[in-house]
């Protein structure tokens, strides 16, 4: 997939600028393709020049995805809202979760929480159904020990090395803010060399 990153301006003689991009990979799969970044001034050929052979760089990056040796290393990638404020009274989170390891988690899909997605507002909602897109997680509503007004996702399953899964929840009629978290391996199950990057939590105005 590619993206493009735009500037317009002008330039004095003499003149220079400097435009910095930070990027976050998520990767996969395992081996993941080169990084090429390009970068080109000019690129329509708006302006007559002397040279216009210097306008264009190219720096490829290769990215390994993986940052651990025989060990688990679950990520809390991304967690984004698709309304903030929202107007509507009804929202949809994604929640993305990275195995940057090389081993698999290997739990028992039967009693082990891998990824839990818990959400609240201030007086009341509707949960909708998660969906997964991975077909080795699923994904449920729990079904006990909800406050009136939230609600809890529990997903099991594996990750395989470098692979990773996004949780899509719906949440409609919302009265009050609403309030987000997603955890990886909630419940401290599995050993990871990282357990400091398994939470993110979001907060969305709700009008």
């Amino acid at each position: 997939m590619a993206n493009a990153l735009d500037c317009v301006g002008d330039l004095p003689a003499g003149g220079d600028t400097t435009v910095t991009v930070s990027l976050i990979v998520i990767v996969q799969p395992i081996p993941a393709p080169d990084l090429v970044l390009t970068a080109t001034i000019d690129s329509t050929h708006a302006f007559a020049e002397s040279d216009e052979g210097n306008n264009s760089k190219t720096e490829t990056t290769t990215i390994s995805g993986l940052t651990c040796s025989n060990c688990i290393d679950l990520v809390a990638a991304q967690l984004v809202p698709s309304e903030d404020p929202s107007f509507s009274g009804n929202e949809t989170f994604t929640f993305q979760v990275v195995n940057v390891g090389d081993t698999s988690t290997a739990l028992n899909p039967m009693t082990d929480t891998l990824i839990e997605f818990d959400y609240a507002s201030g007086t009341s909602l509707t949960p909708g159904t998660p969906v997964s897109s991975n077909p080795a997680v699923t994904c449920t509503v729990a079904p006990f020990g909800l406050p009136v007004n939230g609600a809890a996702v529990k997903c099991v399953g594996n990750l395989g090395p470098g692979q990773g899964v996004t949780i899509t929840v719906p949440i409609t009629g919302i009265v009050g803010d609403l309030f987000a978290v997603g955890r990886a391996d909630p419940d401290g199950k599995v050993a990871e060399s990282n357990e400091g990057n398994n939470v993110l939590s979001e907060s969305v105005v709700v009008f």
